[in-house]
């Protein structure tokens, strides 16, 4: 829903972004990197969103790491391939988008952040199959990542209910056979990493992009919720009214706002109008309500 705007605003930036997800923090900072004031909003106290309780591996055709592993790929090869798999239900035009940026994407994580990718050689794309699929080295592991170097934004950072206690990077997980061989993993060694603050899989992707924004100076505002657009006389987006412990929070965004709020699994009534089936097990945090 959006309304006309109003005059009074609890913090003026250029662009604001909402979720602290993989693409809200990533947008934030190539925001800020381009020169703009940001702030960056999150619903729940914790930082990560379903980026945070994921696998965490970035799936990247034709990415820079990929002659590592000695597996070639071009982008003739991806784009027959994941147009097999959109099977006519997207438009070519946002395949080729992601094509031609994904890439560009990891160099830019590489440049800016701490984050470091690994292409997993063993991870094959879900159908190798198909033509132009490939055996491996498409998807790319973050690694693991020490979450003590976030300070007294450590505690925030989303854990997941699976992975978090269990710091191993998917490379590890692979070569250990974690689900093939679960009783012979090195628990020791995975207990020692926990005791000292190490996170892997969707945390580590997370961490590393929360390390990130703090070093820019840009902190998260936590348990601030989206709920109208601001615009203009003109219709153009100019700010949001948010809502922060019952009370009204609004934020004037001169340049933009960037929708990165995750999914709706947790909203009965939007699941039955969208997804035409029952989810009974969301595997998202219950924030992803849809709002």
């Amino acid at each position: 829903m959006f309304f006309k705007s109003r005059k009074r605003y609890q913090l003026e930036v250029d662009v604001l972004v909402i979720g602290t997800g993989g693409a809200g923090m990533t947008a934030a900072l190539a925001a800020h990197d381009a020169g703009a004031r940001v702030a960056i909003i999150e619903k729940s106290p914790k930082v990560g969103g379903t980026t945070a309780v994921s696998g965490g591996v970035l799936w990247v055709p034709n990415n820079h790491h990929m002659p590592e592993v000695n597996i070639p790929d071009s982008r003739a090869e991806a784009l027959t391939y994941t147009r097999r798999l959109a099977e006519g239900r997207s438009d070519d035009r946002l395949i080729e988008a992601f094509l031609d940026t994904a890439p560009a994407v990891i160099r830019y994580l590489e440049e800016k952040t701490g984050l470091r990718f690994k292409a997993l050689a063993r991870y094959p794309d879900y159908h190798p199959e198909f033509e132009g699929g490939k055996p491996g080295g498409r998807s790319l592991d973050p690694g693991l990542f020490d979450t003590n170097t976030l300070g007294a934004w450590k505690d925030k950072l989303r854990r997941s209910p699976i992975f978090g206690m269990t710091a191993m990077s998917v490379a590890e997980a692979t070569e250990w056979g974690v689900f093939s061989r679960p009783t012979s993993l090195p628990y020791k060694l995975l207990g020692e990493r926990y005791a000292k603050g190490l996170v892997c899989y969707g945390g580590a992707l997370t961490g590393g992009l929360l390390k990130a924004l703090l070093d820019r100076g840009v902190e998260p505002l936590l348990e601030v919720s989206a709920k109208e657009l601001l615009t203009d006389d003109d219709g153009r987006v100019i700010g949001l009214r948010g809502e922060k412990a019952g009370q009204e929070y609004s934020i004037r965004a001169k340049k933009g706002v960037i929708l990165a709020s995750g999914g709706f699994e947790w909203n009965k009534g939007l699941n039955a109008r969208f997804l035409g089936g029952e989810l009974t097990h969301p595997n998202s945090p219950p924030t992803n309500d849809g709002d």
